[in-house]
């Protein structure tokens, strides 16, 4: 196995440890917590609360840092350069999307035309 195979193989499972969460949020609860501030915010609040800041501060850096390795290590590819870089401006517009509730849809849109692509440089 390539070193660009495995970076490639990490960044798809980081990446899908990112995207599935996402789309879990914004269809249970990011409506939720935006109907009716600062009363909604309470989900949030409590010993029982929904703690999901952990997750994020460990998975979206990892993902991050996933991306911009296998950029690097397959740069000499240009097919698969070309899928990576495409998925990498949709991941950096879905975490853009993601501090407005109103951009949801395209937050889910682009974070699954993104695996797409990632998917597609699996194939080069």
């Amino acid at each position: 196995m390539q070193l660009w195979d495995a970076c490639l193989i990490a960044l798809v499972f980081f990446y899908s440890l990112n995207l599935a969460p996402m789309m879990f949020e914004s269809f249970t609860s990011d409506r939720t917590w935006a109907s009716n501030p600062p009363d909604s915010f309470h989900m949030f609040l409590g010993q029982y609360g929904q703690k999901t800041a952990h997750y994020w501060r460990v998975v979206a850096p990892v993902a991050s840092l996933s991306f911009v390795l296998s950029l690097v290590v397959s740069w000499q590819v240009p097919d698969r350069r070309l899928w990576l870089s495409i998925a990498f401006v949709l991941y950096v517009a879905v975490h853009a999307a993601t501090r407005w509730i109103f951009l949801n849809y395209f937050r889910n849109a682009a974070g699954v035309l993104a695996f797409v692509a990632l998917m597609l440089a699996v194939l080069v």
